[in-house]
């Protein structure tokens, strides 16, 4: 089983290209008239969760460290202001 750290509800997605248009990265492809998710190219910066009309995009409850750290990485060196915010929940650090 492949782990899918931001995946489609096929039943909910609408067809309107709006994810794909959006996605910095070009992680998004058109598989049997749904969007599908490029595990391999995908940042997971959920910028696709948050401009999806129809809220067809998802982010597991339980993202995994790799995961989490992948995406810290990644906020640090593009200065997404995008990152989910269960991200940033659970990477807080205090010094």
């Amino acid at each position: 089983m492949q782990l899918r750290p931001i995946y489609t509800e096929p039943e909910n997605c609408q067809d309107c290209y709006k994810c794909i248009r959006e996605c910095p990265v070009k992680a998004i492809r058109m598989e049997d008239n749904k969007a599908s998710i490029i595990a391999e190219r995908c940042i997971y910066c959920g910028h696709c969760t948050q401009v999806c009309p129809t809220g067809a995009k998802k982010i597991p409850a339980r993202p995994t460290y790799s995961h989490v750290l992948a995406g810290i990485v990644l906020s640090i060196l593009t200065g997404n202001s995008n990152y989910p915010q269960w991200k940033k929940r659970r990477t807080s650090v205090s010094i």
